[in-house]
């Protein structure tokens, strides 16, 4: 069993992003300008992951895991690190724990 550091299970759950680029360039639009505006677009399935205990239920692993289905490293990847890489408060927005 895997277990982040504060405990959360990876193991069956992997790591929830804080930017999602599973669901294409209108999504990841969508996550950036929240990001500008301060906001935490994965916000809430990042809490929910970090908040599991195991033994996780498989039906609840998939549940958080669909909130940013695995994907291939592909274009949009890399829009997000210029964009974070670019705009310093939404960096910090992304990877400040909420």
């Amino acid at each position: 069993r895997l277990l982040a550091p504060l405990g959360w299970p990876i193991q069956g759950l992997g790591v929830i992003p804080q930017v999602c680029t599973s669901f294409g360039e209108a999504g990841v639009r969508s996550q950036l300008a929240a990001l500008g505006r301060g906001r935490p677009p994965m916000g809430p399935a990042v809490a929910r992951s970090r908040a599991a205990r195991p033994p996780l239920p498989p039906a609840e692993a998939i549940q958080i895991r669909d909130s940013c289905p695995p994907a291939e490293g592909r274009e949009p990847d890399m829009t997000v690190a210029r964009f974070l890489f670019e705009h310093p408060a939404a960096y910090a927005t992304a990877t400040i724990a909420h």
